[in-house]
């Protein structure tokens, strides 16, 4: 079996630490968790548990954020080389876990998560993108068989124009499907990974050539960070590799995404286009 070591990026959700815990315990590959606190007035201090790490991290977050999960100097305490990178608000089912470390076994130099997204000329949430296209294509090969049997047993102008319109949109429904980019992202925060991965990674996302996008992702604490270290992970390995499978979210408020949603797509939006798109 292989052992995994979970490592945790917690910053302002103690109360997520006890569930997320008790549900890691649960998981029977995991044999060691690691807790990145970012913050001193939020660490969690009623865990005792031989398998938990506690450590204070909340110098580094004033530096470089999120980045901080990413820090190898954060892992040398870390025994397992095969490591399960975690916000504080995801947890993988037992299924999803398996999956995952069944691809790592076969190459582990490779970065594997259920979570896709595209980052280049602009940013999606492809697999939800295609899902909604997916919906509507549906809906439009419906619409369209009913308006071709009005048009078969009652044709007239009307039915007619109706088939016209239906037509239209299935047309233009398939055109929006197929133009989905393909996925050049996995976040890491549910994800599973080699400690070698994560150390090359960051070598060079320290690299002088990306101080520009090291400096902007600080420049707006943290937000672009799992970005980044998916551009810097592409310079060095092959794409990421989605893992479809069930997860747990627990309490999401407070974060990036959830507190100003509008603000989050528009940074990451600006951020591929501007930061890694001319690096692809």
């Amino acid at each position: 079996m292989t052992n995994v070591s979970a490592v945790v990026l917690a910053y302002n959700r103690p109360h997520n630490i006890d569930i997320l815990v008790d549900k890691l315990n649960k998981l029977k590959q995991i044999d060691e968790i690691f807790i990145l606190y970012g913050h001193k007035d939020y660490k969690n201090n009623n865990i005792v548990d031989d398998k938990v790490i506690h450590v204070d991290n909340w110098e580094e977050n004033d530096n470089i954020y999120l980045m901080r999960r990413f820090n190898i100097n954060n892992y040398s305490s870390v025994k397992n080389n095969c490591i399960l990178m975690l916000d504080d608000d995801l947890c993988p089912s037992q299924k999803l876990l398996d999956d995952m470390i069944q691809s790592y076994n076969k190459n582990n130099k490779c970065l594997y998560g259920p979570q896709s997204r595209y980052c280049g000329h602009i940013y999606e949430d492809v697999d939800h993108l295609r899902y909604i296209y997916t919906i509507l294509l549906i809906v439009s090969l419906i619409t369209l068989t009913i308006n071709i049997c009005f048009l078969t047993y009652f044709p007239n102008i009307y039915t007619g124009v109706f088939f016209g319109i239906s037509l239209i949109s299935l047309i233009i429904t398939v055109f929006l499907l197929l133009r989905v980019p393909n996925y050049n992202v996995i976040i890491p925060g549910l994800s599973i990974t080699d400690k070698e991965v994560i150390q090359y990674t960051w070598t060079e996302m320290n690299k002088e050539e990306h101080k520009h996008i090291f400096d902007e992702v600080v420049k707006n604490k943290g937000n672009g960070e799992d970005l980044f270290f998916n551009f810097a992970y592409r310079k060095l390995y092959n794409k990421p590799v989605c893992i479809k499978g069930k997860y747990d979210d627990l309490d999401v408020s407070n974060g990036f995404s959830t507190t100003n949603s509008n603000d989050h797509m528009r940074f990451r939006t600006n951020f591929c286009k501007n930061f890694i798109n001319p690096g692809l």
